[in-house]
């Protein structure tokens, strides 16, 4: 994210990724893109405080107030989101304001259905891929349902769904300069999870200074349904100066 001071920028982005319960999952392949848009700066309601839109741009958002964590470089934010895998909507978060003397920034939340962005949202969230990306991929991580013994093959069918939930992060031109992907697959036999794994992605605009200095993925079994974790933290602070 863009700072238009003599902070440094550090994104801690997660991206959770939770499957639907065994009887009610429908399909495989879905695709939940959100994105973190950072604007220009263009002007201050308070001295040191920078302004980068109203709420009114993301139409239903809600105001939100993320508290950062000082370092010796500035300020770091972290962001998370969590879905369903057969959640078929966009959040979008847009950030409204940045103060870096007490390391706060206002974002504003709306979450909408996939196929009814309203126009102006749709246009921000245009993928603008830049020359100079690179990219890393995990090994999958295999998981067994607890309760399930194996041992032998099902009498009965088994279905293999899978969902990707992937969070962006673009700059004031539009490009895209951070993505962050969690995949699960799952294997359902009689209305029961047999197994499931868990993946990451991950991606930065390393050409105009983006660094990736930490990376995870996992996954595990909460509430009756297996889900998938994959974190990164970024940093840009040549961009940023």
């Amino acid at each position: 994210m863009r700072r238009l001071t003599r902070y440094g920028s550090v994104l801690v982005s997660v991206a959770g990724l939770v499957a639907a319960s065994a009887g009610t999952a429908k399909g495989d392949g879905l695709v939940a893109n959100d994105v973190l848009l950072a604007t220009e700066s263009s002007n201050s309601s308070e001295i040191g405080v920078f302004v980068y839109a109203e709420s009114s741009s993301l139409p239903g958002s809600v105001v939100q107030l993320n508290q950062g964590e000082r370092t010796d470089t500035g300020c770091s934010f972290e962001v998370n989101a969590t879905k369903a895998a057969t959640d078929d909507t966009v959040e979008v978060i847009r950030e409204l304001s940045f103060d870096p003397r007490s390391c706060t920034q206002r974002l504003a939340r709306a979450t909408y259905p996939a196929g009814e962005l309203p126009g102006d949202v749709r246009a921000l969230m245009a993928s603008d891929e830049a020359d100079g990306m690179v990219s890393d991929s995990s090994e999958a991580l295999n998981y067994s349902a607890p309760g399930n013994l194996g041992g032998g093959k099902p009498r009965h069918g088994v279905f293999h769904y899978s969902a990707t939930y992937k969070a962006l992060t673009k700059d004031p031109v539009g490009w895209i300069t951070t993505s962050t992907q969690a995949t699960l697959e799952w294997k359902v036999s009689m209305g029961l999870v047999q197994s499931y794994s868990a993946s990451g992605d991950w991606s930065w605009l390393a050409a105009s200074g983006w660094v990736r200095s930490a990376k995870d993925t996992w996954g595990g079994w909460g509430s009756g349904t297996p889900f998938a974790d994959t974190t990164a933290r970024y940093s840009n602070f040549p961009f940023c100066a």
